[in-house]
């Protein structure tokens, strides 16, 4: 992930939570992440993470599966991820994802990055709040 992705106009955009009036705002390029974050947990199945990404952060709450499953193959064509199928006694044969090498160190580069990020945030919070009185 390039620092362009983090710069310029759409870095928020709006997602919409169910049991909010307002629009929750959404940082775009938070579901890679995500994904990799449940993913250095351990290996799961592709529902199972879209299951839970909304634990994650409010703003992904409303990601669908089918969207989560795009994600899991983009990241499996980039080496990110790898995927192996499974048996399963309760029904068809289902596809387990696991973190590879090249996939944490993305989600390290990914979290240096956010952290920089927070960094300026809160310098221009600090400064605003010092010129509105905040």
């Amino acid at each position: 992930m390039t620092e362009s992705q983090f710069e310029g106009e759409g870095f928020l955009t709006s997602a919409r939570v169910s049991d909010q009036a307002e629009p929750t705002p959404r940082l775009k390029g938070m579901l890679e992440p995500c994904v990799l974050l449940l993913l250095k947990r351990g290996s799961a199945h592709g529902y199972t993470l879209s299951e839970q990404i909304g634990h994650l952060s409010s703003c992904m709450r409303e990601v669908s599966p089918s969207v989560v499953y795009r994600c899991l193959h983009n990241l499996e064509d980039e080496g990110l991820v790898e995927a192996c199928w499974g048996s399963s006694l309760e029904g068809p044969s289902r596809r387990t994802y696991s973190l590879t090498a090249a996939g944490e160190q993305r989600l390290r580069d990914w979290a240096r990055q956010m952290h920089r990020l927070r960094a300026e945030i809160d310098q221009f919070i600090a400064i605003f709040d010092g010129l509105m009185g905040e």
